[in-house]
């Protein structure tokens, strides 16, 4: 599994945009991290081995390829993510 990651801390707010290539095909999460598992989580994204999302936070959203604008928009207003630049 490949990852990307684009990471945003806002307030308490650890957000993820992480992309991966599952079964040939490409994937996207974006995920909220509980701030007390923090480190295992970079420690597990490190090791780049099989691992539940939800045992880390909450799947905020999910799908193929890359969010939809609509999302990107949301999370644009709600964390900063995914300025226009």
């Amino acid at each position: 599994m490949k990852i990307f990651t684009e990471q945003v801390s806002r307030g308490k707010a650890l957000i993820y945009d992480l992309r991966a290539i599952i079964n040939d095909e490409k994937r996207y999460f974006i995920v909220k991290i509980l701030p007390a598992k923090h480190q295992a989580f970079l420690q597990t994204i490190d090791k780049n081995s099989g691992f539940r999302l939800e045992d880390f936070g909450q799947i905020l959203y999910r799908g193929w390829d890359e969010p939809e604008e609509k999302i990107k928009e949301i999370l644009r207003k709600q964390y900063g993510m995914y300025k226009k630049h």
